[in-house]
């Protein structure tokens, strides 16, 4: 919950949650003293380099699949022909 005074002074408090914090806003507002009053979710730090690693992986498991299976299966048509330059 984030308090404006009327000096314009910023009072936060933190609320057990979001719901509690609707709850108690018309009894803040109620002050004298109080201009305006704001409950602001509070977001979650999501490591997003967690789910960078996760795609990683699977994309690599995906390429060592396709690359043991154009080993057994050399001419199937999804893998490529390695053909030798010669010069």
């Amino acid at each position: 919950m984030v308090v404006t005074m009327m000096s314009g002074q910023e009072i936060t408090t933190k609320m057990p949650n979001f719901t509690e914090c609707l709850q108690q806003v018309k009894a803040v507002e109620q002050q004298k003293s109080v201009k305006e009053v704001a409950c602001i979710p509070k977001g979650t730090n999501v490591d997003n380099s967690a789910k960078f690693w996760t795609f990683f992986d699977k994309v690599s498991e995906l390429m060592e699949r396709q690359q043991k299976f154009c080993t057994n299966n050399p001419l199937h048509s999804s893998c490529e022909p390695h053909v030798p330059v010669e010069r």
